[in-house]
């Protein structure tokens, strides 16, 4: 019980969430975050299951096939096929991941040595 309601306080605070008046936001920000608000219910539902959920690591050659161009919002939905969250990616010649992409419009040839990051159900 304690996991759902931690999940009902999470939204009523990311609900609150506002941008402070003196800040402008990026160029296409909004834009983008009403794209993933459809996404929303999908994400809570997944995160507050009781049987738990996990993050993982997956190889990109479950999203897509070598060199092929797409942009992360593709990935997005493909990922939500396979009943997954993508959250991020790490490409093969990068020390670091990239969690929550700020350019996810921007098509790319993805390798098969890159990776996403997930949330997914627990096996």
């Amino acid at each position: 019980m304690q996991k759902n309601s931690t999940v009902v306080v999470y939204r009523r605070e990311l609900a609150r969430t506002e941008m402070p008046e003196n800040e402008e936001p990026h160029k296409g920000t909004r834009e983008r975050d009403s794209e993933l608000c459809c996404l929303l219910p999908f994400i809570f539902d997944t995160l507050g299951r009781e049987q738990g959920n996990e993050m993982q690591i997956r190889s990109s050659d479950l999203y897509l096939s070598e060199e092929e161009e797409l942009n992360f919002y593709e990935i997005i939905l493909r990922g939500r096929h396979r009943k997954e969250i993508v959250i991020g990616y790490r490409l093969a010649d990068a020390e670091r991941a990239v969690i929550n992409p700020p350019a996810k419009d921007a098509r790319r040839k993805w390798s098969y040595k890159d990776v996403f990051i997930v949330i997914t159900v627990k096996d």
